[in-house]
């Protein structure tokens, strides 16, 4: 059986045609703007942070220092079966994603990685009340001398390299404790520490500002495709 199908006029068939040629341009414009600024995080932080970055290289007072000695690290009490829909606070869980609890565990500013699954490659920074699993490290309290901040941008630049050294292998890339602890980096002073973090945490905003505005760009197309031809 043929459905008889109503189509627009040609000039309202173009109209929409180009419609959905500025959305589809306006959605790859802002597609490579973020990648320009992932370009410019990963710049920065290879210029900012470590031993090669500018500060180093400038002689200025740095200390090499062991992760485990300037925060606490430990892992949550909580498991995937505690995430509930409309929870009150976040809980951070193996994945990017993060899940929502109504309980909190810690109350605070930390950086949270899970110790098992993709090493190396999810970083999670927060300062308030949150819940987590007991596969994913809470690396908090930090000591006088180190911005949290810092240490999250220092992480993402150099502990995956680090973390896949020690991981142990099963049936996923599994984190220890040790391996956390043991991870030496190298800090400035306060001040510098605060104006890297500052400048990294710019970039990120930018990027998720960027990754909304390309969600909305989507979700618009897929409201004006639904609404026209259905």
């Amino acid at each position: 059986m043929n459905l008889p199908i109503k189509l627009p006029n040609t000039l309202e068939q173009e109209k929409i045609g180009t419609l959905f040629q500025k959305i589809d341009s306006l959605i790859t414009l802002h597609q490579k703007k973020k990648e320009q600024q992932i370009a410019l995080k990963q710049y920065l932080l290879r210029t900012l942070i470590g031993e090669k970055s500018i500060f180093y290289s400038s002689n200025l007072p740095h200390t090499k220092v062991k992760l485990g000695d300037i925060s606490d690290i430990k892992t949550g009490s909580s498991d995937q079966k505690d995430a509930v829909e409309n929870g009150e606070f976040p809980f951070f869980v193996r994945s990017k994603n993060i899940e929502k609890s109504n309980r909190w565990l810690y109350d605070g500013e930390a950086i949270l990685i899970p110790g098992e699954g993709k090493l190396g490659d999810i970083y999670h920074y927060i300062n308030g009340k949150f819940d987590y699993h007991q596969r994913v490290y809470k690396i908090s309290d930090f000591k006088n001398n180190s911005v949290g901040k810092y240490i999250y941008y220092a992480l993402q630049k150099d502990f995956k390299r680090h973390a896949l050294k020690y991981t142990v292998k099963a049936t996923v890339d599994s984190l220890r404790l040790p391996t956390i602890q043991n991870f030496e980096l190298v800090l400035p002073n306060i001040e510098i520490q605060n104006v890297v973090a500052n400048q990294l945490t710019l970039v990120d905003n930018n990027i998720s500002s960027i990754d909304n505005l390309i969600s909305d760009l989507k979700s618009l197309k897929k409201y004006l495709l639904n609404k026209l031809f259905i």
